[in-house]
């Protein structure tokens, strides 16, 4: 057995023993039950969530260790015609605007729940929702098919419905582009590789390479082929369409008590 200390950020403190085979997710739950915590997030010292049916032992928690239960904000990401919002259980909700009916929820459809879990960040998009995971994955969904992918560091979305370009793109951890639904050609392929940031842009999306040069994504043939020449050497890149997302993180009432 070992012996683990768990406290919220107010101070309230309790010891739990537990076995070493016991999971994380067994672990928060025990916690948030003798602290009256519901729907927390358990983080070792270093700030890293514990979570899963990964075991005490093979998380290295040593004997003594001193854990924060904290609860999640209820986080919401809004777009002309949708709103995500992440509960404090780490699912998604979606509402999409109707013109007969006002705001209308569309839950999470037919996709799995087990891959809307554990949600740390979402953003709203025209095209659907990108809903970051705790794990390093994102998960793309709306009217086309659903998708998953993993290592992804930083997520972007466009701000205005594009017929022909995609909706998100995301920078994976190696430094390359995933974008969703549409997808670049064989030629931007070979170019988004070592990427620094992306920015929506007034046709898609201005990939920016460490080397400061910048790559079109879901940009006409012709407007594409212009960019190289007149976009060199790029540090940063700012969109004014960007001041039109609205992102609120919401505290509930209730969370202040808690912690």
């Amino acid at each position: 057995m070992v012996t683990v200390h768990v406290s919220l950020l107010s101070g309230r403190e309790v010891s739990l023993e537990a076995d070493p085979e016991e999971s994380l997710t067994v672990l928060r739950e025990r916690a948030e039950k003798r602290l009256s915590v519901k729907e927390g997030r358990l983080l070792d010292s270093s700030g890293m969530v514990l979570e899963g049916s990964q075991s005490i032992k093979k998380s290295k928690l040593e004997n003594g260790a001193t854990l924060t239960l904290v609860r999640r904000p209820v986080k919401v990401s809004m777009s002309l015609n949708r709103i995500a919002v992440i509960r404090c259980d780490g699912s998604v909700v979606t509402l999409l605007s109707s013109l007969r009916h006002g705001w209308v929820n569309v839950g999470d459809g037919s996709f799995a729940t087990d891959q809307l879990s554990d949600v740390v960040e979402v953003h709203a998009g025209c095209k659907g929702y990108a809903a970051l995971k705790g794990d390093g994955s994102v998960v793309f969904r709306g009217a086309h098919p659903p998708v998953c992918y993993e290592n992804i560091r930083m997520v972007q979305t466009t701000t205005t419905d594009y017929d022909s370009g995609p909706g998100f793109a995301a920078i994976v951890k190696d430094g390359s582009v995933v974008t969703w639904p549409i997808q670049p050609d064989e030629t931007q392929q070979e170019e988004l590789r070592n990427i620094s940031q992306v920015q929506d842009s007034a046709q898609g999306f201005l990939a920016i390479r460490r080397d400061g040069r910048v790559v079109p994504i879901g940009w006409d043939v012709e407007d594409r082929a212009a960019v190289p020449g007149h976009l060199q050497n790029v540090s940063t890149y700012r969109s004014p369409a960007l001041d039109n997302l609205r992102e609120w993180h919401l505290l509930p009432s209730s969370a202040m008590e808690a912690s």
